[in-house]
Order: structure tokens, then C-alpha cells, then sequence
């Protein structure tokens, strides 16, 4: 049931919902169905015993209600290509099936300081809002996570104006580390910057929802030098909003 706050508007008293859809997918789950983890706030997530009153404290929960967590399915180990060149991708061990790397091959670039740039595709989460809403991406701060052993780099943008996949970012100091991930770790939190209670509801994905994607991310290859501004007023006067939540509500029937 919906919480429902009034307004006055030139005398005219409105009805304004208290809760906003969050409409959340993995890409990647169609590739290990058994294995995909459902995210949860992080609110649900973290041991309440271990940081006592101030786990109680309105401060501290409205942000821990507002924070998903995003874990691995799978149990990995990355290590980075010999060469390691602009965007050479990093190296499976065997334990990861041969079935999956396609999908889950992680780019690299190296800076001119000679880091190392990764984005790991363990998971490829897609969310969505009728209406603005700012994500930011965290490092797993309040996990224990191998994720910390490396230097998190954090991103935002709105849901409702764009459509892109949310993964951890990481800088490696050298071309020697090995990143190293278990199943049911958490790899990235997902800070969704509304005062409203969420509802978060998972859709399925689809190959429609692919197509869509794919003039997305080609957007950001021919316009390089725009900014975020401008690629929301293409996502919006091309109605990509409206087509990207319809066919996300058609996967929930």
C-alpha cells in the first residue's frame, strides 16, 4: 500500500506518493539463473549486533535503508593480461568456465602514471525510475569484501534520464595484483538519493532492453565531448524513458 502525502497548489490540494518503483535487473543473470543473488539494503545486510545503538540511530538508518548492496555469484580470480595495453582485458584462471568469459572479460586501461583502470562485469545491474533519482556507486564499506584491498572509483547519474550498467570500478596500483572474489561477497553499493521509502522491484531482462542499451552506450561513442546533460536530453526528446520503462513492466507479467 502506497503512503500517500497532500499538497496545496494554488488551492488545489494534490495527492503525492511516498514511495518510489526502483525497477532493478542483472544483465548477466541469464548466464547462471541457480547462481544470481538478489540485491538487498544494506539495512537488511550487515550483522545488527555488531555496531549496537548506533545501528539504531534515524541518522545512520536512513542511509543504510537507501543503500543496496550488490554481491558475486560466482567465485573468480582476475588477473591482468600480458602486454596490458589500452583496453586489453584481464585473464580468467581456470576456474572460471569457458562458457563465461565472454561475458565476463573486465576491461583495463592503464593511466599515464601507469595504474591500472578495471571495471569488473561480474554482475551487470540495470536500474530504472519513473521519475529523477540520483545513483551513486560505493565501495562495501561496512562488508568484508576483497573489493576494499583496491582503490574503489565512485560514479553517479540519474535513473530516470539514462540507461547504463552499474560494476565496480577499480584502480590497481600495479599489473602484478590479482583481484580475487567469492560468491555472496559484495562487491559495490548502490546509494539511491530519495528521501521516499523504496520499493525496489526486480524485472527480467530482455533482448528489446539489449537493443536499447546498444544505442546507448553508441550515444557516448559518437559524442564524446558532451556531457551527461545532453545525452539525458537526447534519452528524453527520443522518448527512451518511456520506451525503456514499458518493455521493463512488460517483463514483470
Amino acid at each position: 500500500m502506497y503512503q500517500l502525502e497532500c499538497i496545496r497548489i494554488c488551492g488545489v490540494i494534490l495527492s503525492v506518493s511516498n514511495t518510489i518503483d526502483v525497477y532493478y535487473s542483472n544483465r548477466h543473470a541469464i548466464h547462471y539463473p541457480l547462481l544470481d543473488i538478489e540485491p538487498s539494503f544494506l539495512y537488511n545486510d550487515v550483522n545488527i549486533s555488531d555496531y549496537g545503538m548506533y545501528y539504531g540511530c534515524p541518522a545512520n538508518t536512513s542511509i543504510l535503508n537507501r543503500l543496496i548492496v550488490v554481491k558475486s555469484p560466482v567465485d573468480l580470480e582476475y588477473e591482468i593480461a600480458d602486454g596490458h595495453s589500452l583496453g586489453q582485458e584481464l585473464m580468467f584462471t581456470p576456474r572460471a568456465p569457458d562458457f563465461v568469459k565472454e561475458f565476463l572479460n573486465a576491461a583495463v586501461a592503464r593511466t599515464e602514471t601507469n595504474k591500472f583502470l578495471v571495471q569488473l562485469k561480474l554482475v551487470s545491474s540495470f536500474i530504472s525510475a519513473e521519475e529523477p533519482l540520483i545513483a551513486t556507486v560505493l565501495p562495501p564499506f561496512l562488508h568484508d569484501s576483497s573489493i576494499k584491498l583496491h582503490k574503489f572509483l565512485p560514479g553517479e547519474y540519474d535513473i530516470s534520464k539514462w540507461f547504463r550498467s552499474l560494476h565496480p570500478a577499480l584502480a590497481l596500483q600495479s599489473d602484478k595484483h590479482t583481484v580475487r572474489v567469492k560468491r555472496g561477497q559484495a562487491l559495490f553499493y548502490i546509494m539511491l538519493n530519495t528521501e521516499k521509502k523504496i520499493n525496489l522491484i526486480p524485472y527480467q531482462w530482455t533482448e528489446k532492453l539489449d537493443e536499447y542499451l546498444v544505442h546507448c552506450n553508441d550515444v557516448s561513442k559518437f559524442t564524446p565531448k558532451k556531457n551527461l546533460k545532453y545525452r539525458y536530453n537526447l534519452y528524453q526528446d527520443k522518448k527512451f524513458d518511456v520506451k525503456i520503462l514499458d518493455e521493463i513492466k512488460k517483463s514483470l507479467t
